[in-house]
């Protein structure tokens, strides 16, 4: 089996997977040690502000809900929560583009 023929799509769910196992960030040396020689988008991930300023990033595809309450109020499926400054809007607008980056991935 070539390995880097695998669609992204499938290594995204692993990691998804594998985070909902361990409810925490894999790291990209534990998905090597997985799927070896296959190829690791660098920005699979999203970057929000803390309430405190502290930039983080996030994987969108763990976002579970989005409330505003009037801050945003993101719940992962881990269940870890996180307040940030950027609105609903934005964090959408945000995964949208993570979403069309993984299809021009695919596509090309």
């Amino acid at each position: 089996m070539n390995l880097g023929s695998i669609d992204p799509q499938r290594i995204a769910q692993i990691r998804a997977d594998l985070e909902k196992e361990f409810y925490k960030p894999v790291g990209r040396k534990a998905i090597e040690q997985v799927l070896p020689g296959v190829p690791i988008r660098s920005n699979a991930l999203i970057e929000l502000t803390k309430l405190n300023g502290v930039r983080v990033t996030i994987n969108p595809e763990l976002i579970e809900l989005l409330e505003e309450t009037p801050d945003t109020v993101i719940t992962m499926a881990t269940g870890r929560k996180y307040l940030v400054k950027e609105s609903m809007r934005e964090i959408r607008d945000k995964c949208v583009e993570y979403q069309q980056e993984i299809l021009r991935g695919v596509q090309g």
